[in-house]
Parts: structure tokens; sequence; C-alpha cells
């Protein structure tokens, strides 16, 4: 949605100069959308797109299995790692609050469900 979005930044900019009630419907920190928040969200879409990607991977098939589910996951956390290096701080702080979510859910393995191991280990 958000590379729709972007694709209507003028129109987006044009409503927003016509209508005085638009940045009252659509704010960010409180505030109308300003020109740095469409940089932001253009930068940003390459790294969201990865998870959107994952999740239509994993939950597009009717039948996922345990070594399909577990290589997205993993390779989530190798490309979140790698975004936590970008030069691009608005990037580098939204992978930031990924990689600690990514740590709560999965870096401790007796949180993780053994039958996914299982099933990825007897692949």
């Amino acid at each position: 949605m958000l590379d729709v979005a972007l694709k209507f930044k003028a129109a987006f900019v044009l409503l927003a100069m016509r209508d005085k009630n638009f940045h009252e419907v659509v704010k960010v920190n409180n505030k109308g959308v300003s020109y740095s928040d469409w940089n932001d969200a253009r930068s940003g879409l390459p790294f969201l797109k990865i998870f959107y990607d994952s999740t239509i991977h994993i939950f597009g098939s009717s039948y996922v299995t345990g070594h399909m589910y577990m290589k997205e996951v993993f390779g989530l956390r190798k490309k979140i790692h790698h975004y936590c290096e970008s030069s691009d701080e608005s990037i580098k702080k939204m992978a930031s609050t990924m990689k600690e979510n990514f740590i709560k859910y999965w870096e401790n393995p007796d949180d993780i469900n053994i039958l996914l191991l299982i099933d990825c280990s007897s692949s």
C-alpha cells in the first residue's frame, strides 16, 4: 500500500494544498505529512518489502513446510542485520527496532517451537 501512496504523492500534495482538513485526517507525529516523511517512506520501502514478501511466501501457500518457514525466518534475520548497518538513519532505526523484536521471539531457543526445528533437520 505504501508503494501505491508513493505513486500518488503529487495527488496527496495537491489535496493538502486544496483541503485545509487534510492534515487533520493524515497525521504523522501530530502534524501533517512533510517532505521528509515522503523521503522516509521511499527509503524505507525496500526494507519493508522484505517482510511483505516473506509474509506472502509463508502465508500465501496452503501447505507451508517447516524448512520453508525457518528459511524465511533466518533470511529475515540476515536482512535485518544488514539494514542495521545502513547509512540512512531512519532505516537504521527501523531495523534496530525490528532486530529487538526478532531477538525477543527467535534468539532464545527455549521460546522456539521445537517441532519447527525437528522438521527442519529432517528435510
